[in-house]
């Protein structure tokens, strides 16, 4: 029940590489350069974010999917938020944040816990 969505492909033949590759505009497969391609054209729409659903491969291929369009397809279009980065400098990053959102984190519960606050009526 939770998949009923999927009724929406059932009629896709997933071995017509005419249609995967050149006039689905659901799906996007190939290369990076292709996937480029295929981003490109809703780019040039106007469109500005796009929901990706990569799955229905071995998970090494998955994997390797993913990778590819972080390392190849995302960083053509140019938004810095969207450029993957190392780990090491997003962990670097969230430790240099975490002083400050626990000191945020205190001072909210200072604000907000009742057990915090001094009793002002009897």
């Amino acid at each position: 029940k939770d998949y009923a969505y999927m009724g929406a492909v059932k009629d896709i033949d997933f071995n017509d590489e005419e249609y995967m590759f050149e006039r689905s505009q659901g799906f996007m497969v190939g290369d990076p350069e292709h996937c480029i391609e295929h981003v490109q054209r809703y780019t040039d729409m106007g469109v500005d974010a796009l929901v990706l659903r990569v799955d229905s491969l071995p998970h090494d291929q998955l994997m390797r999917s993913i990778e590819l369009f972080g390392k190849y397809v995302i960083p053509r279009f140019k938004h810095p938020r969207n450029i993957v980065r190392p780990a090491d400098d997003i962990l670097t990053e969230i430790r240099t944040a975490r002083p400050a959102h626990e000191e945020a984190l205190r001072q909210f519960n200072d604000t907000h816990n009742p057990s915090h606050h001094k009793e002002t009526s009897r």
